[in-house]
């Protein structure tokens, strides 16, 4: 697709309406100064849109910026050829990719990019090809069938599993009826529950449910083998292990825009990765990831295991410490 380089009036450009449900941008201080002080030094990429007006793909917080300070035009990078609605979705969260997220964003984002992608392959299914090469990789690598479009979407943003994107899907939906009613401090604080504690409590909260007693046969290893009833309430806090991961990825990309900011001489990259690199493998290594190799479901035997040090299960590091019998019985189920 080419693009041209042009100002245009901000009065003929609007923001898409995705990235504000998605990600609600305001600007802040510091660009409206900056801008003030050396005008918008990257161009916004925006499309044609009905009525003659363009819509911002990339470059909406710049945009809002520039009207506070009254510019009357800004630069831009212009496509020149129509792009359909799907394809625009994929460029605006594809352009939010290094930004840091909450778990909200993250699953309006999920949301979002699950419908563009079936009616991406909807689109493909008609005209009887893939999309066409001069699209960037990313929006266009992978299976899109219908049924795989919300687990490619929870893959590309990070969210996690599909039930857990369906989950925050849920509780989104439930923090936009309740604002809808004007019961905003109920939407906060179940917004508050999916951003600093967990998808799950989260959608226990937007359902009215009680916190759930352990149900042993509906709890699976990674092998997707009930585990044995003492561990039950263990390997039901996995969701929680990858709602803290998450986090994990957003504080690196947080910090990572620290660093290529005007301030981020002052942070040391290696020492900063370093310490997130620990954290991660610290959360890793308390992750329930399936039954010890070595007790093998014997309750006896896990009495005096040392292998799980008597915990039952072992993780993705404390797997490569099982004999070699251990991890063929893993395997094999």
């Amino acid at each position: 697709m080419q693009q041209i380089s042009q100002r245009l009036p901000l009065s003929k450009i609007i923001d898409h309406p995705v990235n504000a449900s998605i990600y609600r941008d305001n600007f802040d201080d510091d660009l409206v100064e900056s801008i003030k002080q050396n005008g918008v030094l990257t161009p916004i990429v925006v499309c044609k849109h009905a009525g003659g007006s363009y819509v911002c793909l990339s470059g909406h917080r710049r945009r809002q910026a520039a009207g506070v300070l009254g510019l009357q035009e800004i630069p831009c990078l212009i496509y020149r050829d129509e792009i359909p609605e799907w394809q625009q979705v994929l460029m605006v969260v594809e352009s939010n990719r290094q930004r840091a997220k909450t778990t909200e964003m993250l699953a309006r984002e999920t949301e979002a990019l699950a419908k563009a992608k079936e009616q991406q392959a909807a689109a493909r299914k008609k005209a009887g090809k893939k999309a066409s090469d001069d699209l960037p990789k990313n929006f266009t690598e992978g299976s899109t069938e219908a049924g795989e479009a919300l687990d490619l979407a929870a893959k590309q943003t990070g969210i996690g599993s599909r039930p857990t994107a369906k989950k925050a899907i849920e509780v989104v939906a439930k923090i936009d009826e309740l604002e809808k009613a004007g019961e905003v401090a109920a939407a906060e604080e179940l917004r508050e529950t999916l951003n600093e504690k967990s998808v799950s409590a989260a959608h226990r909260k937007a359902t009215s449910e009680e916190e759930p007693e352990p149900e042993p046969d509906g709890v699976l290893d990674v092998f997707g083998v009930p585990v044995p009833d003492e561990l039950a309430e263990i390997f039901a806090t996995r969701d929680d292990y990858a709602a803290v991961l998450n986090q994990l990825t957003q504080l690196k990309k947080a910090v990572n825009g620290l660093l290529n900011g005007p301030g981020g001489r002052w942070l040391h990259k290696t020492e900063v990765d370093s310490l997130i690199k620990d954290l991660r493998r610290t959360i890793d290594f308390g992750q329930p990831h399936t039954e010890c190799g070595m007790c093998q479901r014997d309750a006896k035997k896990r009495e005096t295991c040392d292998a799980c040090k008597h915990r039952g299960y072992v993780n993705q590091m404390a797997y490569g410490n099982q004999t070699a019998a251990a991890k063929v019985w893993l395997e094999s189920r």
